[in-house]
């Protein structure tokens, strides 16, 4: 009998850093919501099951797209809370023991199947498995009372799918403080686990301003 695996997709951000108030995540990319390209993604995966984290008050409308460009990739609607950890614990609710889960920015439309087969097959040997590219750029830490360059030999983007065994994440989720997080892997190293990073893409961008849309436009 086959494992059955989980893809918690985020859909519940208000989308503010684009400028026009309309979420990033149902904005136009090539004729289609963003959101249908990421899902579709993740469909091409056997045995898989997708659960969609969605704000209430966005129900409605992605129903009224589904309905409009006649999307019928199977999936689960889950409603988010406040925060992104509030709304991966959400979706976390509905996936089972023994199962591998894997928790995905809905705005990363460009993921290939290539790399999510990749981080589940990972994640069979692994705890923990997180796609990373290398940073090119100089980077330097700067706050308040510091100002120091460092090391970009030591500094990594860090992208999603972002994969776990099942016991694994729940078990961080019930015991850390999440809201003090802003990824996934973060609260489960808090708990003591190692993760395991693989190479990501550089395609796999995340559409956070309105220039990403432009690029994912020309890159899809």
């Amino acid at each position: 009998m086959k494992m059955r695996n989980y893809a918690i997709i985020l859909a519940s951000g208000e989308g503010s850093r684009m400028g026009n108030g309309f979420p990033k995540q149902f904005m136009d990319l090539k004729g289609r919501p963003v959101l249908f390209h990421t899902i579709e993604k993740f469909s091409q995966v056997k045995h898989l099951e997708i659960i969609l984290v969605l704000r209430l008050v966005h129900t409605t409308l992605w129903n009224d797209l589904c309905f409009k460009y006649s999307f019928s990739v199977p999936h689960k609607i889950c409603i988010g809370g406040n925060t992104r950890p509030q709304s991966v614990k959400k979706g976390l609710a509905l996936c089972k023991k023994g199962s591998i889960i894997a928790i995905h920015d809905g705005v990363r439309p460009l993921v290939s199947t290539k790399l999510i087969n990749k981080i589940y097959t990972l994640a069979k040997t692994h705890d923990a498995v997180v796609p990373a590219l290398p940073c090119r750029d100089s980077v330097r830490l700067f706050n308040s009372k510091k100002n120091l360059p460092l090391n970009r030999n030591e500094v990594f983007m860090i992208q999603t799918p972002q994969c776990f065994k099942s016991e694994t994440i729940f078990e961080a989720y019930n015991n850390i403080q999440i809201d003090d997080f802003t990824d996934d892997a973060s609260i489960v190293q808090k708990s003591g686990v190692s993760i395991f990073l693989t190479e990501g893409e550089k395609e796999n961008i995340k559409i956070t301003f309105p220039e990403d849309l432009k690029i994912a436009n020309c890159l899809i």
